[in-house]
């Protein structure tokens, strides 16, 4: 009787808002993990820089330097992709239709 229901009237709207708030979710959980990895690949580009300088390998060092920034902008896209995906969480409600 169920699966009639769904396809005559569609699917239930309490369903729909409990799945988007799920993989929302999940996303999040993802972003946060991946922004885990840029602060940890920061570190060890940090010190690859100091380690660069100290045996005078400048051109390494320069090439560390452009990484290091790189990594920072991708960081802060993520933080901004990250409070997207919040205010998202925030604003979504289930439909009007129950």
């Amino acid at each position: 009787m169920d699966t009639i229901k769904k396809m005559i009237w569609g699917p239930d709207p309490k369903e729909q808002y409990r799945k988007c708030q799920s993989t929302i979710r999940k996303n999040k959980r993802q972003m946060e993990r991946q922004i885990q990895d840029l602060q940890r690949l920061e570190g060890k580009t940090k010190r690859m820089i100091r380690d660069a300088a100290k045996k005078g390998d400048m051109k390494s060092a320069r090439m560390y330097a452009r990484e290091f920034r790189n990594i920072g902008k991708t960081q802060q896209r993520m933080y901004v992709s990250k409070a997207t995906l919040d205010s998202c969480l925030l604003y979504t409600s289930p439909s009007p239709r129950d």
